[in-house]
């Protein structure tokens, strides 16, 4: 029941830190933005390392997987969000696993009691050196990729609407690349082909908006542009 709790905790913690990222702003440093972004995914790895400490091996870990799975998709399609923001790139399934079978993950860079974990607040009993690794399936790490593309359509509006020109184009590159290799995937979870197919959504969507920029951009002056963008990108791009 526990492990049920922490896997609840993870999903809610995974939406916030999405929404928060979201206010993200184009063309400016995001330092604070990007530092909290930093603290909220510790504190989601830290959840995941609570559930890792309340299996009690591999064969559990298995059995529960089916419980778990979508908090860990929620998980993965956070921090791949924060890392494209971050390096403009897609998070790598090592890098998670790796950073997961850390023990005692923690920042210690706020400014405010708040912002600096407390190592007791999900603390269980220590299982530091367990005899097996945790996991990421790939079933779930591409679950969770395919989300992603999802909040970079809304991230690429974001840029658009704010004058930046370049970035939706280099977002439009890599979820082209990414439905690419994505496309002759073939797993068993029954979402996968309407994941699929959202996936293709937000790409059109971000298509439309690279071509309206194309376009509208030989047609405007950056400042007539920026506010013609800024003025319909929740109405024609926000709906996925």
């Amino acid at each position: 029941r526990w492990i049920i709790r922490q896997t609840r905790e993870l999903t809610i913690q995974s939406k916030r830190m999405i929404f928060a990222l979201h206010r993200f702003r184009p063309l400016e440093k995001n330092e604070k933005l990007l530092k909290d972004g930093e603290i909220a995914a510790t504190k989601l790895y830290q959840i995941v390392q609570n559930i890792y400490g309340l299996l009690e091996d591999e064969e559990d870990y298995w059995r529960m997987l089916p419980k778990i799975s979508f908090g860990l998709q929620e998980f993965i399609e956070a921090v791949s969000f924060l890392h494209y923001i971050k390096t403009k790139d897609i998070i790598k399934c090592s890098e998670i696993e790796s950073r997961i079978n850390t023990p005692h993950d923690m920042i210690k860079t706020g400014e405010n009691k708040e912002d600096v974990l407390d190592t007791n607040q999900m603390e269980v009993e220590s299982k530091t050196k367990l005899a097996w690794k945790f996991r990421v399936t790939l079933e779930d790490y591409l679950l969770g990729i395919a989300d992603t593309t999802g909040e970079l359509m809304r991230l690429a509006t974001t840029c658009a609407g704010a004058g930046d020109q370049k970035s939706p184009m280099e977002i439009l590159k890599l979820v082209r690349e990414l439905y690419s290799i994505l496309l002759p995937v073939t797993m068993r979870p029954r979402d996968w082909g309407k994941k699929l197919e959202v996936m293709l959504a937000s790409l059109k969507k971000i298509e439309r908006l690279c071509y309206k920029l194309h376009i509208q951009g030989k047609e405007y002056p950056p400042h007539l542009l920026k506010k013609i963008l800024s003025s319909t990108s929740n109405n024609e791009y926000g709906d996925v």
